[in-house]
């Protein structure tokens, strides 16, 4: 392969620490946004191109590297490529609670992965997957999600709570107060687009 790309956002700690990098798809390396038409093959990509190409060593050293999963990727099994000790599956919130998705969680969370759950909003039938969970990722931007009630509602069950979407100082010092441990968004850093070309790794800061 001559030339791949990979965005990843860094993921900080109440002390500003780096904690780890979301990696993220990108289909163009001058476009920052995800615009592909299957997700599923998009995860597929990511996946292989973050092992295989770049490698986890380069993307996301010494941390933890947060990976999307998508419905059928997680079914068919494509997180025990990852290694799980450097990687934490980001469930994502379009992946239904199904009874095999739930199996194929507690599966990974028996083998020793560490799950988080992408764009938490609560509902009663996410409960499986929220006792399987480490980690729950709270959008603060977005209008469905309470991330006040959300930090009430899991608080006290053990449960690692990420604030995302973080775009000021003012939701940050929120999140903060309401009790929130890891904290991404562009009032820290956007996503970056590591560009791979000929072996040697570039940055786009489109």
């Amino acid at each position: 392969m001559n030339e791949a790309q990979v965005a990843r956002q860094p993921i900080f700690d109440r002390e500003l620490r780096i904690y780890g990098f979301e990696l993220l798809f990108r289909q163009n390396p001058f476009e920052n946004y995800f615009d592909f038409p299957d997700a599923d093959e998009a995860v597929e990509r990511l996946v292989h191109d973050s092992l295989h190409v770049f490698g986890l060593d380069r993307l996301s050293p010494g941390r933890w590297a947060f990976v999307n999963l998508t419905e059928r990727p997680l079914l068919e099994g494509l997180a025990r490529q990852l290694p799980k000790d450097r990687v934490v599956v980001e469930i994502l919130e379009t992946v239904r609670p199904t009874p095999e998705v739930v199996a194929a969680c507690k599966a990974l969370k028996e083998e020793g992965y560490v799950i988080a759950l992408d764009d938490f909003v609560f509902h009663e039938s996410l409960e499986e997957l929220v006792r399987l969970a480490d980690i729950v990722k709270v959008d603060f931007l977005d209008e469905r999600s309470d991330p006040l009630e959300e930090a009430r509602r899991l608080g006290d069950r053990g449960i690692t709570l990420l604030a995302e979407k973080i775009e000021t100082p003012g939701a940050f010092r929120r999140a903060l107060d309401w009790g929130y441990d890891l904290f991404q968004g562009n009032f820290f850093a956007p996503p970056e687009i590591l560009v791979l070309r000929s072996g040697t790794i570039r940055r786009e800061l489109p």
